[in-house]
């Protein structure tokens, strides 16, 4: 919902010009080239567990600081644009929902490899034909979400508004986080394996 929603936003709040949508594309990019080293390095060491639910945190709680940034703008734009010269208030609005982003998408990269890299691996017990299968039904249920959350956030501001658009995603994401949470708790504690972390995502040795 939020990768289709956020397009939108963007070229709802700056309907004139597709610089902002250009420049988030170029920032985005950058940003996961670069710091996906990081990332990796940063989850190999901290415990699996805590490595997933602050990915899950943060991943989260900022798409949905992100739409309450998304709603003001939709809700004062005019009052925005006088505050500062030159749209100054405007123009920092823009900038920390970019910020935002970048930093949401780079913190489900860290979840993603969390998941499907290293918890996966371990639940399986390294088994070839396990992670095969596994990683497919985790594929399935990817790609049906990528089907039909598009469909009901687009139904939802095509009929509504894109501002209450906003409001479901966020609000979406602040409710899952709480099921994930409590999900990716009971995983564990089903899974003695992701308990003692010997290997990392790539699988090498860590002690």
């Amino acid at each position: 919902m939020w990768w289709f929603g956020i397009g939108l936003f963007i070229i709802e709040v700056t309907p004139d010009s597709l610089q902002l949508t250009a420049i988030y594309g170029f920032s985005n990019g950058g940003a996961l080239l670069l710091l996906s080293t990081l990332v990796g390095d940063i989850i190999d060491r901290t415990a699996r567990l805590k490595a997933a639910r602050i990915a899950l945190f943060l991943n989260n709680f900022g798409i949905a600081l992100c739409c309450v940034i998304v709603i003001f703008v939709f809700t004062f734009r005019t009052e925005i644009e006088t505050k500062l010269p030159e749209q100054g208030l405007l123009k920092l609005c823009f900038t920390l929902i970019i910020i935002l982003m970048i930093f949401s998408n780079v913190c489900n990269l860290g979840r993603t490899l969390v998941m499907e890299r290293d918890w996966i691996v371990e639940i399986c017990n390294r088994k070839t034909d396990n992670i095969a299968t596994m990683s497919a039904t985790f594929r399935f249920i990817d790609l049906c979400t990528n089907a039909f959350a598009p469909l009901l956030t687009g139904q939802l501001m095509t009929y509504v508004s894109s501002m209450y658009g906003a409001v479901f995603i966020g609000s979406w994401n602040i409710c899952a986080f709480f099921i994930e949470y409590w999900l990716i708790g009971m995983v564990y504690g089903m899974n003695p394996a992701l308990h003692s972390k010997d290997s990392t995502i790539y699988g090498m040795n860590l002690r």
